[in-house]
């Protein structure tokens, strides 16, 4: 039986999940998203029966604000975007929280923005650091209900 014949590797230097890790960290300051505490199942925020176009619309929403940064999305309110935080002791809200679980110790505030003008509705989150966490897609506007 033949020996197995060993191998020479080329010795790398860097680690390539190291080396990504660097590249990630210069663009630290762009927003990233996460579906962690998404809420699909809450009977307000359901978007199962929605056509494929809505979920064009918020692919598209997300590629956009994926490319600014965590500061000017918090600072900069844009009419287009409809972003802006929100208190859930407010009337005008129709939950008292997102329900996630040590909420009180995760989020600082939580935020909104559109996915269109009004067609689509809006996304419901909140930020730890530049990660915004999507809790609720709500594209029938029931959140803030029109008259209430």
């Amino acid at each position: 039986m033949a020996k197995p014949r060993k191998i020479d590797h080329p010795k790398n230097t860097q680690n390539p999940v190291v080396a990504n890790t660097k590249i990630l960290e210069q663009l630290d300051d762009n927003i990233r998203f996460s579906y962690k505490y998404l809420d699909d199942s809450h009977e307000k925020f359901c978007v199962y029966q929605k056509p494929a176009e809505y979920f064009v619309k918020l692919n598209d929403r997300l590629k956009h604000l994926s490319s600014i940064t965590a500061k000017e999305f918090q600072t900069t309110p844009s009419k287009a975007l409809r972003n802006h935080s929100f208190d859930f002791t407010n009337s005008k809200i129709s939950e008292d929280c997102f329900g996630i679980p040590s909420e009180e110790q995760i989020v600082d505030k939580p935020w909104q923005f559109g996915i269109t003008g009004n067609e689509y509705g809006r996304a419901h989150g909140f930020f730890v650091k530049n990660t915004f966490y999507i809790v609720w897609l709500d594209p029938d506007h029931k959140l803030c209900p029109a008259g209430k």
